[in-house]
């Protein structure tokens, strides 16, 4: 039990930073684009779930983190421009 509670604790920690960290830069950066991000996104999700090189659960948790905030990012983004047309 102890153990899902430092992944789900990681998996928390690791959403938030970057979330927060990618949103600061969308808004403080005139050149990030959402592109960027389904950038980032896309080669994120190569490795998502590809253990071949015993990387262990911790790091799927914050790929798997990663992942959802990324993917946050974006629909955030284009729900703001359908709003903004």
């Amino acid at each position: 039990m102890f153990f899902e509670e430092v992944l789900e604790k990681k998996y928390e920690e690791t959403f938030d930073k970057v979330y927060n960290n990618l949103s600061h830069q969308k808004k403080n950066d005139k050149n990030f684009s959402k592109e960027d991000i389904r950038n980032l996104l896309e080669s994120m999700k190569i490795y998502e779930g590809m253990d071949k090189d015993g990387r262990g659960v911790v790091f799927e948790t914050t790929q798997a983190a990663t992942v959802a905030a990324l993917t946050r990012l974006v629909v955030e983004w284009e729900e703001e421009e359908k709003v903004n047309q």
